[in-house]
């Protein structure tokens, strides 16, 4: 789980497939993020010039949006976004809350094949929604060319579209829309998008991360409702989304086969007792043990949990303090707050429905402390999910662990869900590694 400078917060996004979608554009079938230019609406506007002549032209408004950037259609029946990123879940159960939000493509769609379907349940002050990255690697991005959001939606009552913007963890600024049981086309222009948290500065389209739709502030109960042909509108021809300059903040990766675990045994590390979590309803860590593979030069950490796996996220860290000075490094920031550590092992990410969404990297201290939680080394991490004896398991290079042959590891594990920090193994002191 993040830390504070880096969480997202307050239903944002996050979020969590091992090679990640980078840059604004992808080459082939995601030509659909390029802009296109509406003929079939032109067309309509000569006609309707013909039939009416003056009358119309004196009556008649100005043509919003003629040019359109495609955030998604759906059409090839999957939750990846033009992006690359796909759309995920964001609920308060991410916080410990009792609200969900479960997502599949269906069919039909508004005017296609598929559409996204968004349904669930929410509690009493709560939230539940649909988010999805601008860009494939989740770095801010510039929307100034663009004047508003458009999709197709239908469904029950008042929910909220708009955008995550600005410095992390950043802001929501929305807008409500109705949904109604036809389809029907939403336009929300960004001069309606209206911050949702208290002390929020005014929206800075040059730093938008996220677009989701959600529901409103207040409501509580069943949900249910569907969108397609998500894109952004210009007037402008030349309009174009520019991708600003950040660390990699979210990536796409898989959960490894539990065939890439050793035959063991493991060695167990630490205990914690269960039932000793921040929120009742988040992972909550009983143990870590380690085992190393020779064969394959890679250690691999236990982190053993009281309850069944997350289905919607996961969560982990693995803290490791390498030089044997536990006073220097950077401070943890979960129950063990004595704790220092050099480099940081996470795992963290929302299901995408082929697999996970978010981060996954070891990163050193000054590398966390600057919100490049991947890291910059290219160390592969791998994570099994044991869903017999909950557990999640992490793998890393065992180079990873650095070559001082005299002191020994001090290192913790913590669990949460791809938001926050839950739980650590253990509470207090550190869990001890020879190398």
């Amino acid at each position: 789980m993040p830390p504070r400078s880096v969480r997202r917060s307050g239903g944002a996004i996050g979020r969590f497939r091992l090679s990640a979608a980078r840059g604004s554009l992808q080459a082939g079938g995601r030509e659909r993020w390029c802009m296109r230019y509406r003929s079939v609406l032109i067309l309509a506007v000569t006609v309707a010039s013909i039939l009416t002549g003056p009358v119309w032209a004196a009556n008649r408004q100005p043509a919003v949006g003629r040019h359109a950037r495609t955030v998604d259609d759906f059409e090839d029946g999957d939750r990846r976004a033009a992006s690359g990123l796909s759309w995920i879940s964001v609920a308060d159960d991410l916080m410990g809350g009792s609200s969900i939000a479960e997502l599949r493509v269906t069919t039909p769609g508004a005017r296609s094949r598929h559409a996204l379907r968004v349904s669930g349940e929410v509690a009493t002050g709560g939230f539940a929604g649909a988010w999805v990255a601008l860009d494939g690697a989740a770095r801010p991005t510039d929307l100034t060319d663009f004047e508003g959001i458009r999709l197709r939606m239908r469904g029950t009552g008042t929910l909220q579209l708009g955008l995550r913007a600005g410095p992390l963890p950043g802001s929501n600024y929305m807008a409500p829309v109705e949904a109604g049981a036809d389809w029907t086309q939403v336009v929300v222009p960004f001069a309606n998008l209206k911050a949702t948290g208290q002390g929020a500065p005014a929206i800075d389209l040059r730093t938008v991360r996220w677009l989701g739709v959600s529901t409103r502030s207040g409501s509580a109960g069943r949900f249910d409702f569907e969108i397609d042909d998500v894109e952004l509108y210009a007037s402008r021809d030349d309009a174009r989304l520019r991708v600003q300059s950040a660390p990699t903040f979210a990536v796409a990766f898989e959960p490894s086969p539990a065939s890439e675990l050793p035959p063991g045994p493991c060695k167990q590390l630490a205990d914690d007792p269960p039932d000793d979590g921040k929120q009742k309803r988040l992972p909550d860590a009983t143990a870590l043990a380690v085992c190393f593979d020779d064969a394959h030069g890679r250690v691999w950490f236990r982190v053993e949990l009281a309850g069944a796996l997350p289905k919607r996220w996961i969560g982990v860290n693995v803290a490791l303090d390498l030089d044997g000075d536990p006073g220097n490094g950077m401070a943890w920031w979960g129950t063990n707050t004595a704790f220092h550590f050099d480099r940081l092992v996470s795992v963290y990410g929302s299901e995408t429905g082929a697999g996970y969404e978010g981060t996954i990297g070891i990163a050193d201290a000054a590398e966390v402390q600057a919100g490049s939680m991947n890291g910059s080394r290219g160390e592969r991490v791998l994570v099994v999910l044991d869903s017999a004896k909950p557990a999640f398991v992490i793998g890393i290079p065992r180079s990873a662990l650095g070559t001082e042959p005299k002191a020994p590891i001090r290192l913790l594990a913590a669990v949460g869900s791809a938001f926050m920090h839950n739980d650590d193994v253990p509470n207090a002191g550190a869990a001890l590694l020879s190398r």
